[in-house]
C-alpha cells in the first residue's frame, strides 16, 4: 500500500504537467487543419494591446461546420474533465460552458466552450489569479 500511495505521489506532478501540454497539443493539432480558425495570443501581445492582466495567454479554436465539433468536442471534453466547472448555460441550443483550475494564488487556467448549431468555439486563458476584473479589460478591447 505504501508503495502504490508513494507512486502516486510521484506521479501527480508529471501527470499535472501532462495536462499543461494537453491543451497546447489540442492547438497545435487543430492549427494544421483545414475547417477550424486557431489563434494564439502572448503575454508580449496583450499587453502591447492594453491588456493590464495577470494573463499570460490565450488560445481560441473555432469552428464553423458541424461535422468539425464532435471531433473537437472529444478532445475538450478530455482536457476539461480535469477541470472544475465554473458556469454551465444551455438556452435555445446555444450551449456555453466555462472551467476553470486554481491554486493558491486563484484561478490559473480559465476554459470556454461555446457550442450553437454548426459552431463551435474554444477560448483558452492561462495566467495567475484571474478575476473578473481580468476578464473585463479583454472585454474592453472587444467593444
Amino acid at each position: 500500500m505504501k508503495r502504490f500511495i508513494l507512486l502516486i505521489m510521484l506521479l501527480l506532478p508529471v501527470m499535472g504537467m501532462a495536462q499543461q501540454n494537453d491543451i497546447a497539443s489540442i492547438v497545435k493539432k487543430y492549427s494544421s487543419r483545414q475547417g477550424y480558425t486557431t489563434i494564439e495570443m502572448s503575454k508580449y501581445m496583450l499587453e502591447s494591446m492594453g491588456v493590464k492582466a495577470n494573463i499570460d495567454s490565450i488560445s481560441v479554436i473555432a469552428t464553423e461546420e458541424a461535422k468539425y465539433i464532435e471531433e473537437l468536442q472529444r478532445d475538450m471534453d478530455g482536457y476539461t474533465s480535469a477541470l472544475s466547472t465554473i458556469l454551465s448555460v444551455v438556452d435555445d441550443g446555444t450551449r456555453v460552458q466555462i472551467y476553470g483550475c486554481s491554486d493558491a494564488e486563484g484561478i490559473k487556467e480559465l476554459v470556454v466552450l461555446t457550442v450553437e448549431d454548426s459552431e463551435m468555439a474554444v477560448i483558452y486563458v492561462s495566467g495567475k489569479n484571474i478575476g473578473l476584473s481580468n476578464i473585463d479589460s479583454l472585454m474592453d478591447l472587444v467593444n
